[in-house]
């Protein structure tokens, strides 16, 4: 299996600098030295390029409540890891820590065939569609020669083999599509996480490093589905005018979807479901006394028909919400009852079940507690 997809990385003295200068614009912009509505044309390209929701140019995603987040591993661990070199160390974990900086090194002798990073995932967790791997050691370019690379990774689901990754020898990330793994909830089940189960990546072939031996990995992380979620007990609108827990959906009910073209409310079937645990959610408090608990990416549409999420970034990954704005206190919600004005933005740090509508006949919306909510359709142009 090729990547379909290489997005080359940038750490050189440069990009450093460019990050840095986007640090001293943050201040300046803190302090009221420099206005937002004042911001240059170059200005506001530096702080594209260098997006504040991450820290710094080492920073891979930002943190936040996306699926690497709400539905990653909950543990890694390796075959073997070289030794610390004084203050530095090569741990297996260091391979999902987010950061560019951090590496796992294989830890025997020669060039590691054979050796192994090993991730764990919840039974019943967010199901994963995509393999993010960033090869090799890639704070710079000669600590990426001189250290070796890996060529060729055998990947095992749940202890079978189930795919050759074939890397390309570039300071990238590399992006491999896969059909859905995971498990969802079965209907009826108690909501409990269920047990573990490992993907496992073993080194088979392998770069040459022009100094050492040693096989890299800066980096291998995941996307995936089922993470645009509402809590257990969300009201759907149903095409009858009704409302029914979310949990009670099925696949043929039909619901309530918005026609943004036309302006009115239409009738939908559902043709497909998700469901997975979370603990990461937001609780979003109207000033009717309304409240919805989602994840943080979930979208919603605001009164002049923008999408809006907590966690605009992680939400514009799904196809259909290529611009989502950030919802504020203050944020004016499209709903049945005419618009819900969001009074507070709190933390919902317990577990909980959660589900989703990911496909209806018609529309890329649905109505949850009045308010219009996003799909998670990964077959949306």
């Amino acid at each position: 299996m090729n990547p379909v997809e290489v997005l080359p990385l940038d750490f050189s003295e440069a990009a450093q600098a460019k990050w840095t200068k986007r640090d001293n614009l943050l201040k300046q912009l803190e302090s009221g030295v420099k206005s937002w509505d004042k911001l240059s044309a170059a200005e506001e390209q530096l702080l594209e390029d260098c997006p504040e929701t991450k820290e710094n140019i080492w920073d891979i995603l930002g943190g936040g409540d996306g699926w690497t987040v709400m539905g990653g591993p909950r543990d890694v661990k390796a075959s073997s890891s070289l030794a610390n070199q004084g203050n530095v160390s090569y741990k297996a974990k260091n391979a999902y820590d987010l950061n560019y900086r951090n590496v796992w090194v294989e830890g025997v002798p020669g060039q590691g065939i054979g050796e192994y990073l090993e991730y764990s995932f919840p039974q019943y967790g967010p199901r994963i569609t995509n393999i993010l791997i960033v090869n090799g050691y890639v704070k710079s370019t000669a600590a990426y020669q001189n250290n070796s690379r890996a060529k060729k990774l055998k990947m095992y689901v749940k202890g079978k083999p189930y795919a050759i990754l074939n890397l390309r020898d570039e300071i990238a990330t590399q992006v491999f599509e896969v059909e859905p793994i995971g498990t969802n909830y079965p209907e009826n089940h108690n909501g409990e996480d269920g047990v573990m189960w490992p993907i496992r990546f073993e080194i088979m072939e392998v770069y040459p490093g022009a100094k050492y031996e040693d096989v890299v990995i800066t980096e291998i992380y995941f996307d995936g589905l089922d993470v645009l979620c509402l809590a257990n007990g969300t009201m759907i609108t149903m095409a009858d005018g009704t409302k029914t827990p979310i949990e009670e959906i099925r696949e043929g009910d039909a619901v309530r979807t918005w026609n943004e073209n036309t302006k009115n409310y239409e009738n939908a079937e559902v043709k497909g479901l998700a469901c997975a645990m979370h603990h990461k959610l937001v609780k979003y408090v109207m000033e009717s006394g309304n409240e919805i608990v989602a994840t943080a990416d979930h979208p919603f549409l605001l009164e002049q028909s923008e999408w809006t999420s907590s966690n605009p970034e992680a939400s514009s990954l799904y196809k259909g919400f290529g611009h989502v704005v950030q919802l504020e206190v203050g944020g004016r919600l499209r709903a049945t009852t005419g618009v819900e004005v969001v009074k507070a933005i709190e933390p919902f740090t317990s577990y909980q079940k959660t589900y989703t509508i990911t496909k209806l006949t018609n529309g890329t919306n649905f109505i949850a507690n009045d308010v219009i909510t996003g799909i998670e359709d990964l077959d949306l142009d």
